[in-house]
Order: C-alpha cells, then sequence, then structure tokens
C-alpha cells in the first residue's frame, strides 16, 4: 500500500477556514482505505493560536490514518522536514501554492527523493481577487521557487477549468500533468419540512467576515428588498474593521429586514444548517470552488452569488443565479424574486437547484480521477 502524505494547514477539525477543511476531509474519507495515510496540519484556527479541541499537538492517529497537528513553532521548514524524512511518502498532495512553510519542505523532499510524486492544488490562490492581495511578495516568491528548478517534475491539480486558466497566465511554468478534478462534496439531508410563503424568505451568507466574500455588498442588496427577510450570517471574522463597517451596515437595515451574526458552524452541521433557509446569498468577488455554495444546492438551496465561480452555467438551467458584481441591481431583483415566489414556484426552482448540482459534480467519477491522479 502506498504511503500518501496530505500537506494541509487548513484541516478538521478546524471550522473557520471555510471550504478546504470540508472538501479535504471528504477527499480522505473517500479514499483512505486505498492509501496509507498521513496528514500534516495546523493545531490552530486561521488567524489564531489556541489549540484545537478534540486533537492532541503532534501525532495523531485516526481510522483515516495518522495526522501531525503542529504548533506555530513546530510549523517550520525544517521540523516539517523532519516529519516528512520520517515518513518517507510516495505521494504528497499538496494543498496551497503560497504557504512557504509547507511548499519548501516539500520541494526539498521531493529534490532529495526524484522517484515522490508531489501534486500541488493552489485551492483559488491564482485567482485574480486572491492573487492581487500581497502580489508583489507572491511573484518574486514564484520566480524564486520557478528559477530554482525546485518545481521540476511536479504534478498540478485544479477544481476547475477557470482556475487552471489563471494559474498558466500568471505562473509560467512546466508541468508533469495537470488535473480538473473538482471537490468532493456530498449532500445533506433535503428539509422537507421547509415552507416558504410569497412575501417572505430566509436567507443565509456563508462564509468568511473578509472584504472578499463580500458581505457588505450582501447588506446593501438586501436594504432594498420589499417583504420580510430573516438574514443569518455564518462564518468567522478575519478582518475587525470590515466586521464593524458591517455590524453599523445591519444596523440601518430597514424594519423588514432581521439580520443577525450567527458565528462559526462545525463542519458536520452546515448541511442542516444551510438546508433550512430558502436561499444562499454570496455575492464573492471570486472562488475556484466555493465550498458553501455547493453544500448549498446539494440541500436543494437556491444560491445567489456572483459571475466569478464555476457555477455560472447555473443561470442557463434555471437553478440559481451567477450575475455580474458590477451590476447590484440584478441581485436585489433575483433576491426579491425569490422572497416574491409561493411555495410551488420555490419547490420547482429547488428541484432544479438539486438537479443542477448533482449533474455537475458526479461524485464517484471524481473519486475515480483522484485515484488515478495519485497512482
Amino acid at each position: 500500500m502506498k504511503k500518501l502524505l496530505i500537506m494541509a494547514s487548513l484541516f478538521w477539525p478546524q471550522k473557520n477556514s471555510g471550504g478546504p477543511p470540508v472538501s479535504i476531509m471528504n477527499l480522505v474519507k473517500s479514499i483512505y482505505s486505498r492509501y496509507e495515510l498521513y496528514i500534516i496540519s495546523n493545531n490552530h484556527e486561521l488567524n489564531d493560536d489556541k489549540p484545537l479541541d478534540g486533537v492532541s499537538e503532534g501525532k495523531n492517529v485516526f481510522e483515516f490514518g495518522t495526522a501531525y497537528y503542529l504548533s506555530r513553532e513546530m510549523h517550520s521548514i525544517k521540523g516539517v522536514l523532519g516529519i516528512i524524512n520520517q515518513i518517507q511518502p510516495d505521494i504528497i498532495y499538496q494543498n496551497s501554492f503560497f504557504s512557504y512553510n509547507d511548499m519548501i519542505p516539500v520541494l526539498l523532499y521531493k529534490k532529495a527523493h526524484w522517484d515522490t510524486k508531489v501534486i500541488i492544488t493552489p485551492r483559488g490562490e491564482f485567482q485574480a481577487n486572491a492573487l492581487n492581495k500581497g502580489i508583489q511578495k507572491k511573484m518574486a516568491y514564484m520566480r524564486l521557487l520557478k528559477f530554482s528548478g525546485l518545481l521540476k517534475d511536479v504534478v498540478w491539480q485544479f477544481a476547475a477549468e477557470s482556475e487552471c486558466e489563471n494559474w498558466k497566465c500568471v505562473c509560467k511554468v512546466g508541468a508533469k500533468a495537470v488535473y480538473i478534478i473538482p471537490n468532493l462534496t456530498y449532500g445533506g439531508k433535503v428539509d422537507s419540512n421547509r415552507k416558504k410563503t410569497a412575501g417572505t424568505a430566509n436567507v443565509c451568507f456563508v462564509g468568511r467576515i473578509h472584504p472578499h466574500k463580500n458581505l457588505l455588498f450582501a447588506l446593501e442588496v438586501l436594504s432594498k428588498i420589499k417583504g420580510q427577510v430573516c438574514f443569518d450570517i455564518y462564518g468567522s471574522c478575519e478582518d475587525d474593521v470590515y466586521y464593524q463597517e458591517c455590524v453599523h451596515f445591519c444596523s440601518t437595515l430597514p424594519n423588514n429586514v432581521e439580520c443577525s451574526f450567527r458565528g462559526s458552524v462545525d463542519n458536520e452541521y452546515i448541511h442542516s444548517v444551510i438546508g433550512s433557509y430558502h436561499v444562499l446569498l454570496l455575492p464573492t468577488k471570486s472562488e475556484a470552488y466555493g465550498q458553501s455554495l455547493v453544500e448549498a444546492m446539494l440541500t436543494a438551496v437556491p444560491v445567489i452569488t456572483s459571475n466569478n465561480t464555476p457555477w455560472n452555467d447555473v443561470n442557463d438551467c434555471a437553478a440559481g443565479y451567477a450575475l455580474d458584481l458590477d451590476e447590484k441591481d440584478a441581485f436585489v431583483q433575483a433576491l426579491q424574486c425569490v422572497v416574491d415566489m409561493g411555495y410551488e414556484d420555490f419547490n420547482c426552482l429547488a428541484e432544479r437547484t438539486l438537479k443542477y448540482i448533482n449533474n455537475k459534480l458526479q461524485t464517484e467519477s471524481a473519486i475515480r480521477a483522484y485515484e488515478k491522479m495519485f497512482d
């Protein structure tokens, strides 16, 4: 049985890091019986030093394999390289290109062990809006890796074709192979008791509270909606100034819009939480995959999002809305349409949403594609 090492700074049981911990754990659950599985991750949440509950610092043994949870002090190039040398993996699946304290030791190990297969999955880091933050340092880092020769003979994997095209334009480095395989997402139970009355809607936002996820834009849209709307916001705060702007704007919303900040949601409960709403409003600036969008659609919850995600053809199937951020009125019209829907029209939309995402994901074929990539 081959040894597969998954490098994932964002991994279960973290819950404040958006989609990666969920999609990586879904992958682990789907393939662990085929490999001797190892994971190197952090023992703390993103932007926090408090140790995670339920795991110990250092080595942990689970049913799916062995996971090393590292503190900031342990998570160094030297420390990570030492653990990789102990494991001696046949395959390394590196999540993130710009996490240098994972990337550098992985590439150094590859240089010393040329027959080790290294797969890099950037997880949206080459999307324009994500790349532009700290772009000068990122470009310098990219050039360093490119001209050092450390990227020679690595394999690349992307969740969507659009992400791959961005990488080609920016990175301009050769590849041994390139795979386009979507993240693995498993649907929860569809809420058969969900009711819908014309002129009312329960709306949710699920994402990090950060300018990139565009919560303030969502609130501006809500301020123009007629009808009774309950708007619940789920996600960790990553930008205190932006959070305060959003809190202030919430206080100015008209009386017909009830707005609440609900905090983070444990990954195991995300389906049941999202599934109780009528629509997910997430006007994100860009997504390489959009875990919360997929989670919503898999529970038959329509989405209203930007046209900067892999799910733009939701428009063609009348299964949701993927809209231009420069046209805020289009977001208002889409949300107003959902609010105005009665039970029958809403159920038809929900059924189209579920049919659309099930056709798109084809989970079993995606699992086989991952296995082929790792082998």
